[in-house]
């Protein structure tokens, strides 16, 4: 393995060492948000969480709104498997009303992951009958989960 000087000549390194010099980098500070890399405490292993400080920022310093057309763009432009997506960014995004449709839509093209999740945004709303029904269509699709009818 060869590792580039400040000068451009390669030398040799042991990949171990190497390894362990990017490890160090990944764990530092990047500004003030976050590392890429991070101990986790949960783990007696050396285990670590990645971090991504974009996705971070955004989440966390630039919460916009995003238009009704643009959901209803995506709704409708999305194949069975981008809805389910899209559900979740919807629900990330406080939008249950999308959520709801994005699953719903979903399940009915038969994919029972979205109808569990929608058996769930029902359950969570107050809606025993709603969800009880997206739990059953989720069973008969092969998605297990949910309370048992």
């Amino acid at each position: 393995m060869e590792c580039a000087t400040k000068d451009g000549a390669g030398v040799a390194a042991a990949p171990g060492r190497i390894a362990g010099h990017r490890l160090r980098l990944a764990v530092k500070p990047v500004g003030q948000y976050q590392r890429l890399l991070s101990r986790d405490p949960s783990s007696n292993m050396d285990a670590f969480i990645a971090y991504d400080p974009l996705v971070y920022y955004v989440d966390n310093e630039i919460r916009t709104t995003i238009p009704f057309d643009t959901w209803e763009a995506a709704l409708s432009l999305s194949d069975v498997d981008n809805l389910l997506s899209v559900g979740y960014a919807a629900f990330a995004h406080e939008q249950a009303a999308i959520a709801k449709k994005a699953w719903r839509d979903a399940m009915d093209r038969g994919h029972g992951g979205a109808a569990f999740n929608l058996g769930e945004l029902l359950e969570e709303a107050g809606d025993v009958a709603g969800a009880n029904s997206a739990y059953e269509k989720a069973r008969e699709l092969g998605q297990e989960g949910g309370p048992k009818s």
